[in-house]
């Protein structure tokens, strides 16, 4: 599971900078983010999981190609 966080939040960090120009979904996903990171702190790993998860949803909104 600690894995998965990672692997997360390494995809949440690099997809928030291809998401500038869409401030509601950046915003929703940084503070997705945030969740994930404070619940990872706390040890709760599958609630860590899940939100870095719908911070990647998130940053899927955003067109990335332009």
């Amino acid at each position: 599971m600690k894995t998965r966080c990672i692997i997360c939040a390494f995809l949440v960090l690099a997809g928030l900078s291809a998401c500038q120009h869409k401030a509601r979904w950046l915003k929703e996903a940084e503070t997705l983010f945030e969740q994930g990171v404070e619940q990872r702190a706390a040890k709760q790993s599958e609630a860590a999981a899940e939100s870095f998860s719908q911070a990647l949803l998130a940053i899927g909104h955003c067109d990335m190609g332009k």
